[in-house]
């Protein structure tokens, strides 16, 4: 892995909250194949993580859905720079897949 694509995230100005799509549907091993290790990785459950940050994963895991709250989720953060990037991931067919992300300022409070 070369060390200029892993950061390629970070190369354009980190402002807004941005999407990448490009980084959905991979798995942990794809996720640092092309990022490299996150800086932090932990595991939650959905119904745990309810403020502003985590507000993008109403759109797959409702908390008005009964039995979303107890799915678990992964929740990596890489930093670079000013920039941060955090992916979720769950479980699809027993298998941990990236679902969503955010890219954002590392200054932005949620």
């Amino acid at each position: 892995m070369k060390a200029t694509k892993s950061k390629a995230w970070a190369k354009s100005p980190c402002t807004g909250i941005v999407h990448l799509p490009e980084l959905d549907r991979l798995t942990p091993a794809e996720l640092e194949e092309q990022l490299g290790a996150p800086r932090k990785k932990e595991p939650f459950l959905r119904g745990e993580r309810q403020d502003e940050f985590h507000v993008v994963l109403e759109n797959f895991y409702p908390l008005t859905k009964a039995g979303n709250r107890d799915v678990p989720l992964q929740e990596w953060t890489w930093t670079e720079k000013d920039c941060q990037l955090t992916v979720w991931l769950h479980k699809v067919s027993g298998r941990w897949i990236s679902f969503v992300n955010s890219r954002y300022s590392a200054t932005a409070d949620f």
